[in-house]
C-alpha cells in the first residue's frame, strides 16, 4: 500500500514563497489507522471469521435439513413397504381363491366329461340294439313291427332324445365352465402379476430404505465433523488475537511518532528545517517499512488459514480411514467370535462322542470281564465233569464181573449220575465250553460202556441186561448234549465276531475323533494367528497415529480423538488376548479329554 498525503495539507500555491510547511503529516491516531489500512485488515479478519462461522452454520443447518428430509423419506418408504406387503398378502389370498375355483371347475369338468362319455355309450348301445332289431326283422321277413317292439322302440327313442338333451346341456355347461376357467386363469395371471409387482416394490423400497439409512448415518457423521470444525475454529481464535496485539503495538509506535512530531513542531526553527525534512523522510521510510511488515503479516495470516484448512481436510480423511479400519476390525472380531462359537459347538460334540466311546469301552470291559469269569467257571465245571466221569468209569470197570441184577443197579446208578450231571448243565446254559466238555466226556463214557458191553457179550456166561428204552434214552441224551454243545459253540463264535466288529468300529471312531481333535487344534491355531495379526495391525495403526499426532500437535480435539481411539484399540487388544486364553484353555481341555482309554492288558496303538 503506497503512502497517500493527507487532504488537509495546504497546496504549495497557497503558501508564500520561501515559507516552510510546519504542519505534521499525521494529525491523529485515527488518521494513521485510516492511512495504513488497519481498519481494513481488522474488518477483513472479522469478515473472514463471520463468513467461516456462517458457512459452518449454514452447512450444519443444510445437513440437518437433509437429515430431516431423509428421515421423512425413510418414513414414507416404510409406509410404502407396509402397503406393498398388505397388497402382496391380498394378492396371495386372491391367488388361493382362484386356485380353489380352478380346482372346483376342473372337478366339474371331469364329472361332465364322465356324464358325456356315459351318454355317448348309452346312445351307442341303443343304436346297436335298434340296428340288431331291424336286422332281425329284415332277416325274418317281417314288414311291420309288432306292438311290443314298437313300444320298446319308442322307449329307446325317448331315452335317446333324453340322452341327447342331457348331452346338449352338458355341452352348454362345459362351454360355461371353459369360459369361467378362462376368466379364472386371467384372474390368476393378474394375481401373479400383482404379487410380482408387490415383491419388486418391496425389494425396491427395502433397497431405498437401506440407502437412506446409510445416507442418514453419513449426514450424522458430517454433522459431527462440522461441529468439531466449529469448535476448532473457536479454539483457533487466539492466533488472530495475537495478530491484533501486534497491530496495536504498531499503532503505539505511530502514536509515539506523532508525539515526536508535535514536539518537533514546537521546537521548530527556520534554521532546523533541513533537519526536519530529513527526519520527515526518515519517518516516511519507517511508515513504509511498517506497511510492508503489515502486508507480510497479512500474507502469513492467509497462509496460516490455508494451512489450517488443509490440516482440517487431512484430519477428516484420517478420521474416515480410522472409521473404516474400525469397521473392518469389528467385522474381523465378529468373524472370530463366530468361529469361536463353532469351535465350542464342535468341542461339545466331541465331548459327547468321547463320552459315548467311554461308555462303549466300559461296556466292552464289562463284557470281557464277564467272558473271563464265565471261562474260568467253565474250566472249573470241566474239571468237575472230568472227576465225575472218572468216578463213573471206575465202578463200571470194577463191576464187569458182577451179576446181572447188580449190572441193572449199576445202569440205574449211571442214569442217576447222568441226570445229576444234566442238572448243572441246564443251570449253566450261558456257559460256553462246559456243555462241549460234557458232551465229549459223555461220548467217551458211551464208547467205554459199549466196549465193556461188547466184551461182556462176547465172553462166555457173562451177560449185562439193559432195557432198550433206557438205552435209547441214554443215546437221546447224548445226542441232545451234542446238539446243545454245537449251538453254544456257534453262539460263542457269533459273540466273539460281534465283539471283534464292535472293537474295530470303536477303533475307527476313536481315530475319527482324534482326527476331529487335530482339525479343531488347527482351526484354533488359525484363529489365534488371525487374532495376533489383528492385534499387530491395531498396534501399528496406534503407533502411526501417535507419530502423526506428535508431528502435527495442532489442537486439543486431535488429542481427544486420539484418546478415544486409543481406548477402543486397548479394549480390542484386551478382548483378543482373552480370546487367545479361551482358545488355549479349549486346546488344553481337548488334549486332556481326548486321551483314549484302553483295556487291561491292551497296548497303546
Amino acid at each position: 500500500m503506497s503512502w497517500i498525503p493527507h487532504r488537509d495539507i495546504v497546496d504549495g500555491s497557497e503558501m508564500e514563497v520561501g515559507e516552510v510547511d510546519t504542519r505534521a503529516p499525521i494529525r491523529s491516531v485515527k488518521a494513521a489507522v485510516t492511512m495504513f489500512g488497519e481498519s481494513n485488515i481488522s474488518s477483513y479478519k472479522s469478515i473472514m471469521k463471520r463468513t467461516k462461522l456462517q458457512s459452518i452454520e449454514t452447512s450444519s443447518s443444510a445437513t440437518e435439513a437433509q437429515l430431516h428430509l431423509a428421515k421423512k423419506n425413510l418414513k414414507n418408504l416404510k409406509e410404502q413397504l407396509k402397503n406393498a406387503e398388505i397388497t402382496r398378502i391380498r394378492a396371495l389370498e386372491e391367488l388361493e381363491n382362484t386356485k380353489q375355483t380352478v380346482d372346483d371347475m376342473t372337478q366339474k369338468l371331469k364329472t361332465i366329461n364322465d356324464s358325456k362319455e356315459v351318454a355317448v355309450l348309452v346312445t351307442q348301445t341303443e343304436k346297436e340294439k335298434l340296428q340288431s332289431m331291424l336286422d332281425e326283422m329284415i332277416s325274418s321277413g317281417q314288414t311291420e313291427i309288432d306292438d311290443p317292439w314298437k313300444e320298446e322302440l319308442e322307449n329307446d327313442r325317448k331315452k335317446s332324445t333324453v340322452a341327447i338333451a342331457e348331452l346338449g346341456a352338458a355341452k352348454h355347461d362345459l362351454r360355461r365352465i371353459k369360459q369361467d376357467f378362462a376368466s379364472s386363469t386371467v384372474a390368476k395371471n393378474i394375481a401373479f402379476q400383482k404379487e410380482e409387482d408387490a415383491k419388486r416394490m418391496a425389494n425396491i423400497n427395502a433397497d431405498r430404505a437401506n440407502h437412506l439409512s446409510k445416507e442418514i448415518t453419513s449426514v450424522q457423521k458430517s454433522i459431527a465433523h462440522v461441529k468439531s470444525a466449529s469448535v476448532q475454529a473457536k479454539q483457533q481464535s487466539p492466533p488472530v488475537l495475537g495478530i491484533n496485539t501486534n497491530m496495536k503495538s504498531q499503532m503505539h509506535l505511530l502514536e509515539e511518532a506523532e508525539i515526536k512530531n508535535f514536539g518537533l513542531r514546537k521546537d521548530f526553527d527556520l534554521e532546523a528545517s533541513v533537519t526536519l525534512e530529513a527526519k520527515l523522510a526518515e519517518t516516511n521510510e519507517e511508515i513504509r517499512s511498517v506497511q510492508k511488515k503489515m502486508e507480510s503479516e497479512k500474507i502469513t495470516e492467509l497462509d496460516y488459514h490455508k494451512n489450517i484448512t488443509t490440516e482440517l481436510s487431512n484430519a477428516k480423511g484420517i478420521l474416515q480411514k480410522l472409521a473404516e479400519e474400525e469397521i473392518v476390525l469389528r467385522n474381523s472380531l465378529n468373524c472370530l467370535i463366530l468361529e469361536l462359537e463353532s469351535v465350542k459347538l464342535k468341542h461339545s460334540e466331541l465331548k459327547e462322542k468321547e463320552a459315548q466311546t467311554d461308555s462303549i469301552f466300559r461296556n466292552l470291559n464289562a463284557d470281557l470281564l464277564k467272558c473271563k469269569y464265565e471261562l474260568e467257571k467253565a474250566i472249573a465245571e470241566e474239571t468237575k465233569v472230568k472227576e465225575t466221569s472218572d468216578d463213573l468209569i471206575s465202578p463200571i470197570i470194577s463191576g464187569i464181573a458182577l451179576e446181572p441184577g447188580k449190572a441193572r443197579t449199576l445202569a440205574e446208578f449211571l442214569k442217576e449220575s447222568d441226570v445229576f450231571q444234566n442238572s448243572p448243565v441246564k443251570e449253566e446254559k450261558n456257559i460256553l465250553n462246559v456243555t462241549l466238555r460234557n458232551a465229549e466226556t459223555a461220548k467217551s463214557a458211551e464208547k467205554d460202556v459199549l466196549n465193556v458191553i461188547k466184551k461182556l457179550s462176547e465172553a462166555d456166561g457173562a451177560t449185562v441186561t439193559i432195557s432198550s428204552e433206557k438205552y435209547e434214552s441214554l443215546h437221546r441224551k447224548i445226542n441232545e448234549y451234542e446238539t446243545f454243545a454245537k449251538m453254544k459253540v456257534t453262539e460263542a463264535k457269533t459273540v466273539i465276531h460281534v465283539v471283534g466288529v464292535s472293537k474295530n468300529e470303536l477303533l475307527k471312531k476313536t481315530e475319527a475323533i482324534r482326527r476331529e481333535i487335530n482339525e479343531v487344534k488347527l482351526k484354533t491355531k488359525d484363529a489365534l494367528k488371525i487374532a495376533e495379526m489383528t492385534e499387530r495391525a491395531d498396534k501399528e495403526e496406534i503407533r502411526s497415529c501417535h507419530e502423526r499426532d506428535r508431528e502435527k500437535n495442532k489442537g486439543a480435539w486431535k488429542e481427544n480423538t486420539q484418546k478415544t481411539f486409543h481406548k477402543k484399540a486397548s479394549i480390542k487388544m484386551a478382548s483378543i488376548p482373552v480370546l487367545g486364553g479361551i482358545f488355549h484353555k479349549k486346546k488344553a481341555s481337548i488334549s486332556g479329554a481326548a486321551s483314549p482309554s484302553y483295556l487291561p492288558g491292551e497296548k497303546e496303538v
